[in-house]
């Protein structure tokens, strides 16, 4: 699992951008769908993703990343919630 720096890292990317850091909240963006399918994420244009890092925050959650269409921004989430996605890192 990626660390929340290795997500922004994701994030920079998929947003045409540089400079968001592990823990910022980054507005005024444009989410590029084509680059999100091509790292493998499951979102329909318009649409709202979040993936999980490996950083956990208590014994009952871990850290992620929200991506909507014009915004992304670190979040602290249950382990119980469902609807975030996660990603192994590859060499």
């Amino acid at each position: 699992m990626p660390t929340l720096e290795q997500v922004a890292k994701i994030a920079n990317y998929v947003y045409n951008t540089s400079g968001i850091g592990a823990k910022d909240i980054v507005t005024d963006l444009t989410l590029d769908y084509e680059k999100v399918a091509e790292l493998g994420f499951t979102a329909t244009q318009g649409s709202t993703f979040y993936v999980w890092s490996g950083e956990e925050r208590s014994e009952h959650g871990a850290y992620g990343r929200g991506f909507t269409p014009t915004d992304t921004g670190y979040l602290s989430n249950s382990r119980t919630s469902s609807y975030l996605q996660a990603v192994c890192l590859g060499d």
